[in-house]
């Protein structure tokens, strides 16, 4: 097999070695190209180096399937602008905050986080719980800059669970501007209607007439709160939770009738009523004629009511 190499993504390193351990971990020893640090002290360049410090390892992004660790030893610096000689330890701009994973492992758990769990995330990368929430805590601002918002038009208000099985809930609130921009304006902590009440009414006055809908599911804190500050008017629930709540007794009906005519039809004649549920969910006149044979099959043997 001939060798190949994958680029880091890290212009300021340089690879010295590579192995791979027994738990199947790829450790990269790198060293940095940068030959100077910012003086903690004076703030000016330390160009003079006074050896090392401690060696550091720092998560990186996975390579196929197998955890990816960098392995750095700090160089240390001497100001000579201080009159004590401070000494100060290199910084990297590729490490994210709090030191244990890099800047680019930090954008893909964001990635990760879309439409997932931070359990969810932790477990399938192998990442710490700890980690993807101080990843999510770092990287999603908890203030916002109203000055940079022309428009708010429609709003849009959502609940995720941190943990599935849990009732764990922090409500999501986004914006979409009128040129169908959309932003996270906010994560909140629950999902209770005065935490949602108080971040609506905390929206700058000229913002808020500018907003046409806020669309929310069924929920009653989110739909209460948002007709407190905006009026009933611009509240709109969703398609899918109104569509959900009026199939319900017709799904109950159907689950109910299948299961009568399971015990009484032959299994032949049973199973041409396969999709059914999908059938009668369908406007009557969006069906095919097989689909509509299939209904004419479900009416016949039905009790009528």
């Amino acid at each position: 097999m001939s060798d190949f190499t994958l680029p880091l993504g890290i212009d300021s390193l340089e690879v010295i070695s590579q192995r791979v351990d027994n738990k199947g971990t790829v450790i990269l020893t790198v060293k940095s190209k940068n030959t100077k640090t910012t003086c903690h002290k004076c703030g000016k360049d330390a160009t003079k180096r006074f050896g090392y410090s401690g060696m550091l390892e720092i998560k990186h992004t996975s390579v196929f399937d197998k955890p990816v660790v960098l392995e750095i030893k700090p160089i240390r610096y001497e100001c000579k602008h201080c009159d004590n000689k401070t000494t100060t330890t290199e910084k990297y701009d590729w490490v994210a905050t709090g030191g244990k994973i890099t800047k680019g492992l930090e954008e893909y758990i964001l990635r990760c986080v879309i439409n997932s769990t931070i359990h969810d995330v932790s477990r399938k990368e192998k990442i710490s719980y700890s980690t993807v929430s101080t990843v999510l805590n770092h990287k999603v601002g908890t203030n916002i800059n109203w000055n940079n918002i022309k428009d708010l038009h429609t709003i849009g208000i959502d609940e995720i669970s941190n943990r599935k099985g849990h009732k764990d809930f922090v409500a999501i609130i986004s914006a979409k501007d009128k040129y169908g921009t959309l932003n996270i304006l906010v994560v909140l902590d629950n999902r209770k209607k005065q935490t949602v009440l108080d971040f609506l009414d905390s929206i700058p006055d000229h913002l808020k007439k500018t907003v046409q809908s806020v669309c929310t599911d069924m929920y009653d804190g989110f739909v209460n709160a948002a007709i407190e500050v905006f009026g009933q008017q611009k509240v709109v629930v969703d398609r899918y939770h109104v569509a959900k709540l009026y199939r319900k007794p017709l799904d109950d009906l159907r689950i109910k009738e299948m299961a009568r005519l399971k015990s009484e039809l032959a299994s032949e004649e049973y199973s041409k009523l396969k999709d059914m549920m999908w059938i009668l969910r369908k406007q009557h006149e969006c069906l095919n004629e097989a689909d509509k044979d299939k209904l004419a099959l479900l009416y016949k043997p039905s009790k009528s009511s």
